[in-house]
């Protein structure tokens, strides 16, 4: 089901009509079987009647046109009187404006392609949903609590209300057009178990799911998880730096970069179609062409990957490898659009 899908109200003012319209098919043909009047004056009658309008009547009634008028009377009253109290509920709760806003969000998820799956908006899922906003980054958002779900939707992300564990769910997010999916929900085997689904799904998806010990740890990796994280053991970590090193750990926090001092660390993938391919770090002026700085260079031997930390001159590109470098955003914007090899240098 997309979005956080047609609510309660929604739901109440649709079956009213339903049961008006049931009404009126009901009445129409009642006329006509008792009375047997045509059709239209069957029809005519029926709307007299739902309408309390007060019209003389078509032709007589018979006894039993009578009680089966009384009876759509009563009917009719009490559906009117449902239909008009759910449709203020509606136009004053401003229902209309949320159903508005999925359908909008539904399109744009149909759309969606190379994003991020969020599944579970607890704490977790919270925090990367406010980073991934404020990077701008394509995401959907799955989660099984209406209440929660409207929470991402006061956010401005598109949601998917339903259980992640389903495959239904995940193929409503995009499973297949994604780029990744993140499992953040709390039970550690409804994180196993996504992380099978979505692999099954889509064999080519990189997969970040939330461990809580290294034996869960383990199970997500063997179910086919890229990157096992640990948020706790992060956590403590991260205390334990900003007590021992403060000042470095203000520095090198990700956020801090870019809050205090409007630069990013991002990593970078040099695509085979790239100018940069086969040329070194001297030839290629990565550094002084784009005022980048490069921390490191992530490649693959034929058989591990290779760490280069401050790469030297002579250093060079392949296809696959992936540059950690810390610059501005226009200055990351630019040398991925050459990395990509949609800009010729």
């Amino acid at each position: 089901m997309h979005g956080i899908g047609p609510n309660e109200p929604t739901h109440r003012f649709y079956l009213a009509l339903s049961v008006m319209f049931g009404i009126l098919a009901a009445g129409t043909a009642g006329y006509t079987i008792i009375e047997e009047w045509s059709v239209l004056d069957s029809l005519y009658m029926t709307v007299l009647t739902i309408s309390t309008i007060g019209f003389q009547e078509v032709h007589p009634l018979s006894v039993h046109g009578r009680i089966f008028t009384i009876i759509i009377v009563f009917l009719s009253l009490s559906t009117v009187a449902y239909t008009v109290n759910v449709a203020t509920r509606l136009l004053v709760s401003g229902e209309i404006h949320r159903y508005m806003e999925q359908r909008r969000m539904r399109k744009s998820m149909a759309q969606m392609e190379n994003h991020f799956i969020i599944c579970g908006f607890g704490r977790i899922g919270r925090r990367v949903c406010e980073l991934f906003k404020i990077e701008r980054v394509p995401c959907v958002v799955v989660e099984r609590l209406m209440d929660a779900a409207e929470q991402v939707t006061k956010m401005g992300l598109p949601v998917v209300l339903g259980e992640a564990t389903e495959e239904t769910v995940l193929r409503d997010a995009g499973i297949d057009r994604a780029r990744c999916i993140i499992t953040a929900v709390d039970s550690p085997a409804d994180n196993v178990f996504i992380t099978l689904t979505a692999r099954d799904l889509n064999p080519r998806i990189h997969i970040v799911a939330r461990g809580e010990s290294p034996e869960t740890g383990s199970k997500l990796r063997r179910a086919g998880a890229n990157r096992v994280v640990y948020p706790h053991q992060i956590g403590g970590r991260q205390m334990a730096m900003a007590a021992l090193r403060p000042t470095l750990d203000r520095f090198m926090s990700v956020e801090a970069l870019r809050e205090k001092y409007g630069v990013y660390m991002e990593e970078i993938h040099i695509q085979p179609t790239s100018d940069l391919v086969g040329q070194s770090l001297v030839h290629a002026a990565v550094s002084q062409r784009f005022g980048l700085t490069i921390i490191a260079i992530l490649g693959k031997s034929q058989t591990e990957e290779t760490v280069t930390f401050n790469p030297g001159s002579s250093t060079v590109l392949q296809a696959g490898d992936a540059l950690i470098v810390l610059g501005t955003e226009d200055q990351l914007h630019r040398l991925e659009h050459v990395a990509s090899g949609q800009l010729k240098v």
